[in-house]
């Protein structure tokens, strides 16, 4: 159930994501196009959009998944985080199930990516996984490492979108008991 747990997490921040886009998109081709009878005003429609809240909570049987500000606390995560990174909260998530728990969060920086590398790698454990990723202008480095016998996994991933730094901490871990 926790692959599930995890993938409803990520595919509705993706959404969530998306919908931000798409209203900030539509609601200045709104202001612009002709408004036809009946329809809301653009005073309405950003009335509406400002309603969104700025975090969700799914429940059920398997579990909980929460989703935007307050789902994350990056200072709960064990893993260093780097100085003065903004966490962006509508880029973060949690999920609760039986067999375990999963924290996502995204920060964001002024610095380089190549400032940001060069800290992590400093900073994080020495036996942290490191691979690389390089298409055209843009840069990837995650960092892996486990603990508690395999069953605490941690990932920091520094990435570049448009040249600018992204840092992304997931933490992973199992507590189901394992099979006899």
């Amino acid at each position: 159930m926790r692959p599930f747990v995890t993938a409803l997490a990520a595919t509705t921040i993706i959404s969530c994501a998306a919908c931000g886009r798409a209203t900030s998109e539509n609601s200045g081709a709104a202001a612009r196009a002709p408004q036809a009878a009946g329809t809301p005003s653009p005073a309405a429609a950003a009335a509406t959009s400002a309603a969104t809240p700025s975090s969700l909570t799914f429940s059920d049987k398997s579990g909980t998944v929460k989703i935007g500000q307050g789902a994350v606390d990056p200072s709960s995560l064990g893993v260093p985080l780097y100085p003065d990174a903004v966490q962006d909260p509508s880029s973060s998530s949690s999920s609760v199930a039986a067999d375990g728990s999963t924290k996502i969060t995204t920060l964001s920086t002024v610095d380089s990516y190549a400032q940001v590398n060069a800290w992590y790698k400093a900073h994080l454990p020495g036996d942290a996984q490191a691979s690389h990723l390089s298409v055209g202008a843009e840069s990837t480095t995650s960092y892996q490492w486990t603990r508690g016998d395999g069953r605490e996994n941690r990932v920091v991933t520094v990435s570049t979108n448009y040249g600018k730094p992204i840092i992304t901490i997931s933490v992973s871990i199992d507590t189901a008991t394992p099979a006899p």
